[in-house]
């Protein structure tokens, strides 16, 4: 649903911040809000963090790690969203879609996205693919047409706007958008979106959601289609899978959960990969073993805050690997096994190295050897980095 107000001044506001290079500080209130301080009610899921845009480029942390900036995925800047009227957007969740051959790509998608010109052109979520794996320079996204998988995009049949690609469920609850949390390949090649229905946004690193559920694609990403029977609503144990990621071991799919808004501790459930959409076949882990279909046993497996999360297996460090945002900064843990135990959080790139309110860390699954590749969120201009960050120690 679309009850954005105020639509064609934050646009404004947005471009305005987003015409500027990134190595250029920004006033403060050149926020995507338009000064108001708040995401408001406009679905973005910034806000909390510092709004000034970064002076420098990050440079390095502790624990041996090296993080810089690749290069702007989206917005002006950004060679990928030239003609796709993406001016801004955030998240930038990445999968490897599962299919062999020249087809194989890593598919990226946002959330709420907008243009630089008349209204706005909000789409709650719009998707990226590339079969880019040399990822040092940056990642190349090809030319897109209507219709056509392989392309860069899934487009509009007119204007060649990214699209929306994922529409909510029919519910009486109010809704303001609709955010893709965590995507995944199944059976060579079909792919499984995770999103959130939002009701409404509170303060900043706050909101309500009406349910999560699980979306399909059968054609590389081109076209999505809702899951009804797999819609966890806001209560009970489902309310602890609200956001997600996901990751495969030994033919399970691990999907992690975590409630609504930043507070919260993550969870994990699992099932077996062809029962994906089968609610009542997951099994939940209680901290000493796993309980069949009852979410309310799931106990946490990372103490929260934490905010939107990724999870991959790293073969550089020989371990399950998870990024997410806390404490003003990035933080990164390991396990031996997706249940856990986790280890402490150790930051590889805080606020003081790259200012502007970053948030939304998700892993590309193509990092090899001790070089992390992630999407990255910068509140300040609302739009997302690829960034960097050598293991090196960790």
């Amino acid at each position: 649903m679309d009850k954005l107000p105020r639509r064609a001044a934050i646009t404004a506001a947005i471009c305005s911040a987003l015409a500027m290079p990134l190595l250029t500080p920004l006033a403060a209130t050149a926020d995507p809000c338009g000064g108001n301080g708040s995401a408001g009610a406009f679905g973005w899921f910034g806000g909390g963090g510092q709004n000034t845009n970064p002076a420098d480029g990050p440079d390095s942390t502790g624990n041996n790690a090296k993080s810089n900036i690749v290069e702007w995925l989206t917005g002006p800047k950004s060679k990928q969203a030239s003609g796709l009227a993406i001016g801004g957007t955030d998240l930038g969740i990445m999968w490897d879609n599962g299919v062999k051959g020249p087809s194989h790509k890593v598919l990226v998608m946002f959330g709420d996205t907008f243009s630089c010109t008349g209204d706005g052109n909000h789409r709650s979520n719009v998707m990226f693919r590339s079969p880019d794996a040399n990822l040092s320079d940056g990642m190349a996204i090809p030319g897109s047409a209507f219709g056509y998988a392989q392309g860069g995009a899934p487009i509009d049949l007119g204007g060649g706007s990214a699209r929306k690609m994922i529409d909510s469920l029919p519910t009486n609850a109010p809704e303001i958008t609709v955010i893709p949390t965590a995507g995944i390949a199944i059976n060579d090649g079909v792919q499984v979106v995770n999103y959130m229905s939002v009701q409404a946004w509170g303060q900043p690193g706050y909101w309500t959601t009406n349910y999560s559920a699980l979306a399909v694609s059968y054609d590389n990403g081109e076209t999505f289609t809702s899951v009804p029977r797999t819609m966890r609503t806001n209560d009970g144990g489902n309310q602890n899978f609200q956001m997600g990621a996901f990751v495969k071991k030994d033919g399970y799919i691990y999907s992690f959960g975590t409630p609504q808004g930043r507070q919260g501790s993550a969870y994990v459930s699992r099932v077996s990969e062809p029962r994906v959409f089968e609610l009542e076949q997951y099994e939940y882990w209680n901290g000493q073993s796993w309980v069949s279909g009852d979410a309310s046993a799931a106990t946490p497996v990372m103490r929260g805050p934490i905010a939107e999360m990724s999870v991959a297996w790293n073969d550089y460090l020989k371990k399950f690997i998870s990024l997410t945002y806390a404490d003003g900064s990035i933080q990164l843990r390991t396990a031996d096994v997706p249940e856990g135990p986790w280890s402490d959080p150790r930051s590889i790139l805080d606020d003081g190295q790259l200012p502007g309110g970053f948030y939304g860390p998700f892993i590309h699954p193509w990092s090899s050897g001790p070089d992390l590749y992630y999407t990255l969120s910068l509140w300040s201009t609302y739009n997302v980095l690829l960034m960097h960050t050598r293991l090196d120690g960790q």
